[in-house]
């Protein structure tokens, strides 16, 4: 960023999130901006354009690194909505009667949309997959452990794809 402003150029980020998708609600896409104070005032006015929400999270790269750990929240929790899944099918519970509830309850998230089939078009393994690689890269350069969040972003990640084949939650027996 130092190599560019000593020739008048200007460098940030903003990474887009399209925001939690409330079921028949609007969606809201985020802006998380990386540089600045000066460089986001200036550009504030045109990233209104593109999002609802326009944050400065800090500087040059945090706009990044904000949305990698967002979806790192997501892959998360569409791993625990799978375990959550198994479970309540294993307890006798219909599965569609499951997907209904997470979906619109007090627990749901976009991470449960996404892996119960309602956003599925919006998402996919080999995406989620890279961001999951980078989340954890930034993450583990930050000095902390990934060991527990990779295995949990692995079993979501085989959880989307199996679903996306028309597997649907696999039995206990089968996992």
């Amino acid at each position: 960023a130092a190599d560019t402003a000593a020739v008048g150029v200007n460098l940030v980020d903003a990474a887009i999130s399209n925001g939690g998708r409330t079921p028949g609600a609007t969606p809201t896409r985020v802006v998380l901006f990386g540089g600045d104070g000066a460089n986001f005032r200036r550009c504030r006015p045109y990233l209104q354009g593109l999002g609802d929400v326009v944050e400065h999270v800090g500087e040059l790269g945090s706009g990044q690194v904000l949305k990698l750990l967002n979806n790192l929240l997501m892959i998360l929790n569409m791993g625990t909505t799978d375990t959550v899944m198994r479970c309540g099918k294993q307890l006798g519970i219909a599965e569609d009667v499951m997907t209904r509830s997470l979906s619109t309850g007090s627990g749901s998230s976009q991470g449960i949309r996404t892996l119960l089939g309602s956003e599925r078009a919006a998402h996919n393994d080999i995406v989620l997959g890279k961001d999951l690689r980078l989340a954890l890269d930034v993450v583990a350069a930050g000095g902390y452990e990934t060991g527990p969040m990779q295995l949990a972003g692995e079993a979501a990640l085989l959880a989307l794809a199996e679903r996306a084949a028309g597997a649907g939650a696999p039995t206990a027996a089968s996992s």
